[in-house]
């Protein structure tokens, strides 16, 4: 498909070009009655990861979508263009999603035992350097009453684990075959296994794809992007069918205790009832483990000096505000 006029838009920008698998044409939209955008054109390129710092390097192009290029060529462009390298602490939430069907995930007291017995911590630091962070709630920069903090603390998930009758067992890790993910995969299963836990890797296309088919019968190496306003089901692990988390399902964790909970916040009249509300059962995660929180992943970005206006926090959706981006003169 190769469109060339533009197509019906309210926005800043149309459309003018798509050709698939290559590159995407934005241009100003003549009919957009706000004050139009500083930057007239905008072509979105797909690059291969490896020629991507190349291509920066160049000026092939001026700005890297978040993680295109990995932690190890950021730092390699670091080297000779400091100012144009951004390494943060983002909102992508990593976590181990526990398959609730399975006679072992779906015991509140084992999936405690498996969070105390992962480094967290050795974890964020190995995989991203400083701007790794450890992930207690699904959300960054979030503590809310009630919210329970689990320690690394090997010895008493050991114990656990042989009180449960679970030691020698083994477990499926599901995870994808990426750089980063490897690095996670390789730290978690050297934590299990010291405690007793044996664990089989499984690769698979793409995580999410896996998630909302369901039962992937162990433990899942997962990524979702961190939004406080997201539907409660995305993170209680709920089965997904025709677009809509299944809040009819129940488990150790979400219980018709928490399903009243998240009928509550539906129902809530006021933003700041429903905030609180929302914020009450992002804390109860942390208390019942629907998942297992790891890590916020880093955030790289390659991006011209001369390019401002881009960056609205790491929380904003990339590109959201590309109207109000422009260069520097």
């Amino acid at each position: 498909l190769r469109r060339t006029t533009p197509t019906p838009s309210l926005g800043p920008y149309v459309v003018t070009e798509y050709v698939p698998n290559e590159r995407v044409v934005a241009e100003a939209n003549p009919e957009f009655l706000g004050e139009p955008p500083a930057i007239r054109r905008v072509v979105v390129h797909k690059i291969s990861r490896e020629d991507l710092p190349r291509a920066f390097l160049t000026g092939e192009v001026d700005i890297t979508v978040p993680n295109a290029v990995t932690l190890a060529q950021a730092r390699e462009v670091q080297a000779t263009r400091r100012d144009a390298v951004h390494i943060r602490p983002s909102a992508a939430f990593v976590f181990l999603a526990p398959d609730l069907d399975h006679p072992l995930l779906g015991r509140l007291e084992i999936r405690r035992a498996l969070l105390m017995a992962i480094d967290r911590a050795r974890l964020a630091e190995t995989v991203y350097g400083d701007a790794g962070r450890i992930a207690e709630l699904p959300v960054p920069e979030l503590w809310p009453p009630g919210a329970v903090h689990t320690a690394y603390d090997p010895d008493a998930s050991r114990e656990a684990l042989a009180e449960a009758g679970v030691i020698g067992a083994t477990l499926k890790v599901v995870h994808q075959d990426d750089a980063m993910g490897m690095q996670i995969l390789a730290e978690v299963r050297r934590d299990l296994e010291a405690v007793g836990i044996a664990t089989e890797s499984v690769v698979v296309p793409s995580t999410f794809r896996v998630a909302r088919e369901g039962r992937w019968d162990g433990l899942l190496s997962h990524v979702l992007r961190a939004n406080r306003d997201a539907p409660p089901g995305r993170f209680w692990n709920l089965p997904f069918e025709n677009g809509e988390y299944v809040y009819s399902h129940r488990s150790d964790a979400f219980t018709d205790e928490v399903f009243a909970l998240v009928e509550r916040e539906r129902h809530a009249l006021y933003p700041e009832r429903r905030e609180q509300l929302r914020d009450a059962l992002l804390a109860l995660t942390t208390e019942r483990l629907p998942n297992l929180p790891l890590v916020f992943a880093a955030e790289r970005i390659l991006a011209d000096p001369s390019l401002q206006g881009w960056d609205h926090g790491s929380t904003t959706v990339f590109g959201s505000w590309l109207h109000t981006w422009h260069f520097a003169p």
